[in-house]
C-alpha cells in the first residue's frame, strides 16, 4: 500500500498493484487525450476516497478547478511514477508508433504481456529519433538528417559561387533544409471551449466520451 499526503493536506492510500495494472495505464492515457476523463481517473485511483480528495482542494467558492486536480496528480506521478506517466503520454499520442518502436528496438510484439513498469522503462529508453518520441516532440525529420541537409546546402552554395551563375547572382541553389523544415510547419488553432453552466459541461463531456468509446 502506498500512503502519503498531498499539498492540500489529503491523506491518501493507494494499492500498489493498482498502479502496476494496465487498467491504470489506460485511465492515465485517456486523461492525456482529454481532460474530460479526469473524474474517471480520480475515482479509479482513490476509490471511496475520491470525494474526500476533491473536497480537500475546494477553494473559497466551494469549487474544485481542473488545474488543481491536474496539478496534484501530475505532481504525484512526476515524483513517483514518471516513467509510467510518460508511457501514458506515448499511448495517448500514437500507440501504433510505440508498438512499432518496441518491436524494432526490443523485439517486443505485445507489450501488454510484460509488467507495466518494465514496459515503462523500455519506452522511456527509446532513442530520441524513435517514431513515438519524434511525434511527441512534433519533429518530422531526425536531427541528424537536418544536420546533413544543412551541410549539403552550404556545400551547394560554395560550389555555386564558383560558377558563372554564382558570379552573376543567378539560379541560387534550392535549400534542402528549407524543404524539409517547411513540411513540418503546422497551423495552430485554439481549442478552448466555454460553458455557461455545469449542466452544459456534463452534457458535452458525455457526448465526447461516447465519441471516444466508439
Amino acid at each position: 500500500m502506498i500512503t502519503g499526503t498531498t499539498e492540500a493536506g489529503f491523506n491518501y492510500s493507494i494499492a500498489e498493484e493498482l498502479l502496476e495494472s494496465y487498467d491504470f495505464l489506460e485511465a492515465l492515457s485517456k486523461v492525456e487525450k482529454s481532460v474530460l476523463y479526469l473524474p474517471d481517473l480520480v475515482e479509479f485511483v482513490f476509490k471511496d476516497e475520491s470525494k474526500a480528495f476533491l473536497n480537500s482542494m475546494r477553494n473559497e467558492h466551494g469549487l474544485v478547478t481542473k488545474e488543481d486536480v491536474v496539478g496534484h496528480y501530475e505532481n504525484y506521478f512526476e515524483n513517483k511514477e514518471l516513467k509510467i506517466l510518460i508511457l501514458a503520454k506515448m499511448v495517448a499520442t500514437d500507440e501504433d508508433a510505440l508498438i512499432c518502436d518496441l518491436a524494432e528496438t526490443y523485439q517486443i510484439y505485445d507489450y501488454r504481456r510484460l509488467p507495466l513498469k518494465m514496459v515503462a522503462v523500455f519506452s522511456f529508453g527509446l532513442r530520441e529519433d524513435s517514431r513515438i518520441k519524434m511525434k511527441m516532440n512534433d519533429i518530422g525529420v531526425p536531427f541528424e538528417t537536418l544536420l546533413v541537409a544543412g551541410i549539403q546546402d552550404k556545400l551547394n552554395v560554395l560550389i555555386w559561387q564558383q560558377t558563372k551563375d554564382g558570379m552573376n547572382g543567378r539560379n541560387y541553389p534550392a535549400s534542402m533544409l528549407a524543404l524539409l523544415t517547411k513540411s513540418q510547419q503546422k497551423s495552430k488553432t485554439s481549442d478552448l471551449v466555454g460553458f455557461e453552466s455545469s449542466e452544459d459541461f456534463l452534457r458535452e463531456r458525455e457526448k465526447l466520451l461516447r465519441k471516444e468509446d466508439d
